[in-house]
């Protein structure tokens, strides 16, 4: 991004699981738990690390928090850049 001008701006994609507002809590924890299982398995681990992708794997509350900064921070881009919607 430097080189188009905007030092300072990283960004690359992330990834996650999200369910319908007031899912119950229960459901949510069992939702997390089997991602974890999945994503952490010996093969699938093995196969996304050798594209360069780590997964964090934090808890619902890790990811509502990562959301909110990545909105406040594209957010801020969009406006500074006076970026409109076509």
């Amino acid at each position: 991004m430097a080189e188009a001008g905007t030092p300072g701006i990283e960004g690359g994609p992330w990834f996650g699981l999200m369910a319908p507002a007031g899912t119950p809590r229960p459901i949510i924890d069992w939702l997390n738990a089997e991602a974890r299982t999945v994503f952490t398995s010996t093969d699938l681990k093995a196969r996304l690390e050798a594209q360069g992708i780590t997964l964090p794997l934090g808890s619902p509350e890790d990811f509502a928090r990562h959301i909110a900064a990545e909105t406040v921070r594209w957010g801020e881009v969009i406006r500074k850049g006076s970026v409109k919607m076509e």
